[in-house]
């Protein structure tokens, strides 16, 4: 059996491009989308973060945990997870601790599940890395 490249799939034409987004006029479009769509722009094919103002790259570490676009949802997210863990017990506030003390590519780790501390703690992991995900791609902008 022959696989497809993703790039010639059925699939990939289906799916709309950049170029789809495009407005057909800019008077459409207030002065915050003009300053996004032009930084957008500007970063397409770079590896910069084209939804916050920073100049860095759009990495999975970025994205989990300095993004300015997903800090409210990074915020509340964390709280609960602090809440979770913390309700959990001394482990828990163990896991938490450790977390919170680290790098950041050690917290990404943590968030991805490349650490295992527990079956209840993993879990509480696993939800906030299930719930940002979701709350992140759906405030996302396509410009």
């Amino acid at each position: 059996m022959k696989l497809r490249s993703p790039e010639n799939s059925p699939l990939m034409d289906s799916l709309p491009t950049p170029k789809d987004y495009a407005c057909s006029s800019s008077a459409s479009l207030n002065s915050t989308d003009h300053k996004k769509l032009s930084r957008r722009h500007e970063r397409e094919g770079s590896p910069k973060c084209y939804y916050c103002d920073t100049d860095e790259n759009i990495t999975v570490e970025h994205f989990l945990l300095s993004c300015s676009k997903y800090e409210e949802i990074r915020s509340e997210l964390l709280c609960q997870l602090q809440g979770e863990l913390e309700a959990i017990g001394a482990t828990g506030f163990q896991v938490w601790q450790r977390f919170s003390q680290s790098s950041p590519a050690c917290q990404s780790q943590i968030i991805l599940g490349e650490r295992s501390f527990g079956a209840l703690e993993d879990e509480a992991i696993r939800q906030f890395r299930t719930q940002y995900t979701a709350r992140a791609w759906s405030e996302r902008i396509v410009i």
